[in-house]
């Protein structure tokens, strides 16, 4: 619930403020061998095909509550919708913990648009997006989490984590089933220094670590705020 205010925190500060809603960004297959593209039609976006409201919610503010529900997010390459995945959507927040789970469907291609059925490679990810303290914390002005650890697992076997303290530590991971590099950045800086690396391209790959690639867009989940009775926020 989170996302829209800690997307660019986890990594603008450390990647110099990538953007938070759009693929802009070469293949994944270029710095993880074997590794899926998150978006192999090009420059693209997830938005939101519906349902504008979750299907369950459960609940006692401001001590806990849940959103569930599945989503179609489409796939768009300018203004051209490619296809669409179902995601399940899972997410647990509490005054101390925000917690999502995103489960990635098929892929469904545009018949007219992308005949070629081009995915992406996101069918059968799963994206893991936890904060610890929402709201804890304030860095330059901003308020932001205590740590976020984000996890994506693709169907592929990559796995990509990131894990922030933000105005102090982020550390990236990237694997494959045979390969793996490890890269981390110190307060605000902006260049991510290369700790450890098997994979084929030794620069940092921004594309991977991005998150907004593997987010889906979330229109009907409310800002953390939102849990806390007036005049408390």
């Amino acid at each position: 619930m989170l996302k829209k205010r800690r997307l660019t925190m986890a990594l603008g500060a450390a990647v110099g403020g990538l953007a938070a809603t759009a693929f802009l960004h070469a293949p994944l297959a270029n710095a993880s061998p074997g590794g899926g593209d998150a978006c192999s039609l090009g420059e693209c976006q997830l938005l939101s095909g519906g349902p504008e409201s979750p299907e369950n919610y459960y609940g006692f503010r401001p001590l806990f509550e849940q959103w569930v529900g599945d989503q179609p997010i489409n796939v768009t390459v300018g203004s051209t919708i490619e296809g669409s995945y179902n995601v399940a959507e899972n997410d647990i927040s509490t005054p101390y913990l925000d917690e999502a789970t995103y489960q990635f469907g098929n892929f469904t291609a545009d018949a007219a648009n992308n005949p070629t059925g081009t995915d992406g490679d996101l069918a059968g990810a799963t994206v893991y997006d936890m904060v610890l303290g929402p709201g804890g914390k304030t860095v330059d002005g901003a308020t932001t989490f205590d740590i976020q650890d984000f996890n994506v697992f693709l169907a592929n076997g990559d796995h990509v984590w990131i894990i922030d303290d933000p105005g102090v530590f982020t550390e990236y991971i990237s694997s494959t089933p045979t390969d793996s590099g490890v890269w981390y950045s110190l307060g605000d800086s902006t260049t991510p220094t290369l700790l450890y690396d098997t994979l084929t391209n030794p620069s940092f790959p921004t594309e991977v670590f991005t998150e907004a690639n593997y987010l889906p867009y979330d229109y009907w989940l409310p800002v953390f705020d939102s849990m806390f009775p007036p005049g408390l926020t």
